[in-house]
């Protein structure tokens, strides 16, 4: 009997129970523009309410916060890989056309200049030329 279970409850085929029916695999970069907005905008928000509102000192919320709110890695992290990596890759892509995508390419670099000022601004110094680079070229 054990032995009937132990042969039946297998499969060869991990591939196809291990791939979720929901996710979204292959995605056309174009429509990543609009996620690194709301993106970017999320972090936006959450640092007015965080750490502009406390660091300005014309308003303390006290029941939210600390005297002395430090900023949250997360922020950071959201910012420089995340939404940075996904406007580099954009911005590798529509380079490549730069006659055909002109206008898609000056949208996407006044936003990702935007996200460096949220960064310098916030954070102090942070590298630009050499961001989101393994040193290699990629």
């Amino acid at each position: 009997m054990l032995c009937l279970l132990g042969a039946g409850g297998c499969t060869d085929s991990f591939e196809k129970v291990n791939t979720n029916p929901n996710k979204v695999y292959d995605v056309e970069l174009e429509h990543v523009f609009a996620g690194t907005v709301k993106r970017t905008m999320d972090i936006v928000a959450e640092l007015n309410y965080r750490y502009y509102l406390n660091a300005s000192r014309y308003c303390y919320v006290r029941f939210l916060s600390l005297p002395v709110e430090e900023l949250d890695e997360r922020q950071m992290r959201t910012f420089y890989v995340n939404v940075l990596t996904d406007l580099t890759l954009l911005e590798r892509r529509y380079e490549k056309n730069r006659d055909i995508y002109a206008n898609r390419l000056a949208i996407l670099k006044t936003w990702k200049s935007y996200c460096y000022y949220v960064l310098v601004s916030t954070y102090g110094p942070v590298p630009m030329s050499d961001a989101i680079s393994d040193g290699q070229g990629n």
